[in-house]
């Protein structure tokens, strides 16, 4: 899929199911529960509500409550105790079952014929921010009503380009069997990995996460049934030479984040590559629809500058950030979902980031 296809024979994403769990935090809300819950010096306390008030959001949702009790953990207490990889593990396994079936039930309500799953053939999950077996692709059979026999891939550590990583598969399966169809999932609960201190790193990852979870569907140009996007181009670019400017390891205590300063700057100079490329130039330069993951604020300002593009091209964008947070794979979904409920464009590109250093891009294409 790396240069355009003709629209009719690409597959169509059809549709997509969204999910966040209960607890709802304002940012202010935020800032002023971790600078109490960790005793932050004044100057430290200055430096996270910076941070946390640079980010352009208002709002995330977590898996957990802020404030817990003696039966139920909350928030604050895996930021604090700190809680160890093992206690977080058992949190993920206990609450993201639980989100993913809530998106499964969104994904159902937007289908007029939910019967079609019966056709999806190949499921790809992704996730950074747990690990457990059996995993959400069972859970996903079980809740969907999945063949037996469907294949299961799992994307593993992807960061926040995962779900462009699996739509792109998804679509490239999709090409060689054009009566299959194919799903994708996202699911991410950033909020377990929430660290402790007033470093950079767990500054800007307090500052910025949310969870979520999404589903899309994706459908071979032979059992297409909506008036979805057709996905007609995909392109990855590994910046080889800056491995180390986004990584995500763990440790005893959670995962942990770093981003370099230099971060926004790599990205753009990524995309001033893509826009060289022959077969992108044309893609590029005639879109009307963009969804761009938001990692931040700062990742968008380097999108907006690399690509010329104008500040309501990235409406959506900032949109989610702000409601949301950075949900890390499930995130460019959201983006996605807010252009699909908009007729009034014709071509898109989606774009979303993640280690190694990264770039993923998908053009979109409606009949």
């Amino acid at each position: 899929m790396g240069r355009p296809v003709n629209t009719s024979s690409a597959p169509v994403l059809n549709a997509i199911g969204l999910a966040c769990p209960e607890h709802l935090h304002s940012q202010e809300t935020l800032i002023d529960a971790f600078t109490t819950a960790q005793s932050l010096s004044s100057r430290d306390a200055r430096r996270l509500r910076a941070v946390f008030t640079r980010a352009g959001i208002e709002r995330r949702r977590g898996c957990l409550p802020l404030h817990g009790d003696p039966e139920n953990t909350s928030l604050l207490d895996v930021l604090t105790r700190p809680a160890t990889t093992g206690e977080r593990m058992s949190l993920f396994a206990r609450e993201a079952p639980r989100l993913l079936r809530s998106a499964c039930q969104d994904l159902l309500s937007r289908l007029d014929d939910p019967s079609v799953l019966e056709d999806v053939r190949d499921l790809r999950v992704a996730s950074c921010t747990g690990f457990l077996a059996p995993g959400l692709d069972r859970v996903l059979v079980e809740e969907l009503g999945l063949r037996s026999d469907v294949h299961r891939t799992l994307v593993g550590f992807q960061g926040c380009q995962a779900g462009l990583v699996g739509l792109r598969d998804a679509a490239m399966a999709c090409r060689v069997e054009p009566g299959h169809r194919s799903l994708v999932a996202c699911l991410e609960l950033s909020s377990l990995h929430v660290q402790a201190g007033a470093d950079e790193d767990p500054l800007v990852g307090n500052a910025l996460f949310g969870d979520g979870a999404a589903l899309a569907l994706v459908s071979g140009a032979e059992v297409t049934d909506s008036d979805g996007p057709h996905l007609t181009a995909a392109r990855s670019d590994l910046h080889a030479a800056e491995a180390d400017a986004m990584t995500w390891t763990v440790g005893d205590a959670g995962f942990a984040l770093h981003l370099d300063s230099r971060l926004a700057g790599l990205l753009a100079a990524g995309l001033r590559r893509l826009t060289e490329e022959p077969s992108w130039q044309a893609v590029l330069s005639d879109r009307d629809a963009w969804a761009v993951h938001p990692g931040g604020p700062a990742i968008l300002g380097a999108v907006r500058e690399a690509l010329d593009l104008s500040d309501e091209a990235l409406a959506a964008s900032r949109a989610v950030l702000a409601e949301h947070g950075n949900m890390s794979s499930p995130t460019i979904f959201f983006v996605l979902e807010r252009l699909l409920r908009d007729p009034n464009w014709q071509r898109g590109v989606a774009l979303a980031f993640g280690p190694g250093l990264s770039t993923e891009a998908i053009a979109l294409e409606r009949a």
